[in-house]
C-alpha cells in the first residue's frame, strides 16, 4: 500500500488544474466547448500525472519502485486518445517531449526549467485548444502574453529546497546568485503588474475590478510569506492567483455553462487543496 500511495502522491495531480485553466480561458473567447477539447483535458491530465511521478523519482522525493510499468501505460492512453486528429497528437508528442525534457535537463540549466513549465502550463494548452476551435487569430497577444508572465511566476517554486537543488546542481537564481531571493520576489512582482496591466492591454470589463482586489489581496499574502520566508506556501498561493486570473477572465466574457462550471470546479479544487496545505503547515509548526 505505501508503494501505491506514494505513486499516488508523487503524482501531484494538483498541478494539472492550471494548464486544464488555461485551455477553458481560451474555450471562453471562442465561448464553447467540445469533445476533442475534453479529451485534451484528459491527455493533459495523463501526462501530468506522469510528468509528476518522473519528477518525484528524479529529485527523490518519495520512494518510488517499478514506476515504468504504470507511466508506460498512462503514456499509452494519452497518445491513443491523441489519435483523433493532428493537433492533438502534435501537442501530446510536444508535451511528452517537454516533460521528459524538463525532468532530465532543463534544470541544469538556468530558465531552461521555467521556460518549458510557462510552455506547457500555458502556452501549448492555449495554443492548442485555439487550433482545435480555430480562433488562433483571436487567442495569439494573450498566449504571449501568459506565457511572458508565467515565466515570472514559475520562478518562484525554486526558492523552496535551494540546499537540495544546490547538492543537485540545479542552475537557478538562488542558487547562481547572492541576490537571486531577491530578484525572483521582484519577478513575483512584475507578474502582478502584468495582470493589473492586463485590465487595459485587453480592455477588459471594469466590472471585474472586485474580483481583481481579491486577487491583489492574494498577493500582498504571497509578499508577506515570501518575507517571512514560507516559500512552499507562497507558491502554492501564487498557483491560485493564477487560476483566479483565469477565472475572473473567463467569468467577465463567456456565457458556455460548461466552461463556467469546469472553472469554478477547478478553483474550489484548488482551494480545497491549498486549505489542507495551510493546516498541514499548521501542524507541522505547532
Amino acid at each position: 500500500m505505501d508503494k501505491w500511495g506514494n505513486i499516488l502522491r508523487s503524482t501531484r495531480i494538483e498541478r494539472t488544474l492550471i494548464p486544464i485553466s488555461f485551455i477553458l480561458l481560451t474555450c471562453s473567447i471562442a465561448n464553447q466547448i467540445n469533445l476533442e477539447i475534453f479529451s485534451l483535458i484528459l491527455i493533459c491530465t495523463l501526462i501530468y500525472i506522469t510528468g509528476g511521478i518522473l519528477n518525484a523519482k528524479v529529485d527523490n522525493d518519495f520512494k518510488l519502485k517499478k514506476i515504468l510499468i504504470p507511466s508506460s501505460i498512462l503514456i499509452l492512453i494519452a497518445i491513443i486518445l491523441s489519435l483523433q486528429n493532428k493537433i492533438l497528437i502534435i501537442t501530446t508528442l510536444a508535451w511528452i517531449a517537454l516533460s521528459f525534457l524538463y525532468n532530465k535537463k532543463s534544470r541544469k540549466i538556468l530558465f531552461a526549467d521555467s521556460i518549458i513549465l510557462s510552455i506547457t502550463h500555458s502556452l501549448l494548452p492555449i495554443l492548442s485548444t485555439a487550433f482545435i476551435l480555430g480562433i488562433f487569430h483571436k487567442t495569439f497577444p494573450i498566449a504571449v502574453f501568459v506565457f511572458l508572465s508565467m515565466n515570472l511566476i514559475i520562478p518562484m517554486k525554486n526558492l523552496n529546497g535551494i540546499q537540495e537543488d544546490l547538492k543537485r546542481k540545479y542552475k537557478t537564481l538562488p542558487t547562481k546568485f547572492q541576490n537571486g531571493r531577491t530578484i525572483t520576489i521582484f519577478l513575483f512582482n512584475l507578474y502582478s503588474i502584468l495582470i493589473i496591466l492586463s485590465l487595459f492591454l485587453f480592455n477588459l470589463n471594469p466590472n471585474i475590478l472586485i474580483l481583481f482586489s481579491i486577487i491583489f489581496l492574494f498577493h500582498l499574502l504571497v509578499n508577506y510569506l515570501l518575507k517571512t520566508k514560507q516559500d512552499y506556501l507562497a507558491y502554492t498561493i501564487a498557483r491560485f492567483i493564477v487560476i483566479l486570473f483565469n477565472l475572473t477572465i473567463i467569468l467577465s466574457i463567456s456565457t458556455n455553462k460548461i466552461i463556467l462550471l469546469g472553472i469554478s470546479l477547478i478553483a474550489i479544487t484548488y482551494s480545497a487543496y491549498l486549505i489542507k496545505e495551510v493546516k498541514n503547515k499548521w501542524n507541522t509548526m505547532m
